[in-house]
């Protein structure tokens, strides 16, 4: 049993992906960055090798708690 994907899903991916490029184009052109490092299992790994992390003005709340392998993200309150 092989898993494929109908025409209907494969233009979904499609509308998605056009969607989040013109989403990323807009925000590139706004200079907008979010500050949201990624902790996996309670490790800051993006902050640990950030170049900028010496003048950052990252909060607790800007992290984005994610478990390994989870798609599903929360954001710290």
């Amino acid at each position: 049993n092989s898993k494929v994907l109908d025409d209907e899903d494969i233009n979904r991916i499609i509308l998605l992906c056009e969607d989040k490029i013109k989403e990323a184009s807009e925000d590139i052109i706004k200079a907008k960055f979010d500050i949201n490092p990624k902790v996996i299992k309670g490790n800051n790994l993006g902050c640990l090798y950030c170049n900028f992390k010496d003048i950052c003005y990252h909060k607790a709340k800007d992290n984005l708690y994610l478990e390994e392998g989870d798609n599903n993200a929360k954001l710290d309150d």
